[in-house]
C-alpha cells in the first residue's frame, strides 16, 4: 500500500510539473516570438 501510494504521489507531481513547465514554456515562447521582431526591426531601421 505504501509503495502504491507513494508511486501515485510521484506520478501526480510529475504530471503536474510537466503541465506547469509546458504552460510556462509555451507562454515564454509566445513572448519571445511576439517581442523580438519589433525590437530587431527597430535595431535594423
Amino acid at each position: 500500500m505504501n509503495f502504491c501510494k507513494s508511486l501515485s504521489v510521484v506520478l501526480f507531481l510529475f504530471l503536474s510539473g510537466v503541465v506547469f513547465s509546458g504552460n510556462a514554456f509555451s507562454q515564454g515562447r509566445e513572448r519571445i516570438v511576439q517581442s523580438p521582431p519589433p525590437n530587431s526591426q527597430q535595431q535594423i531601421a
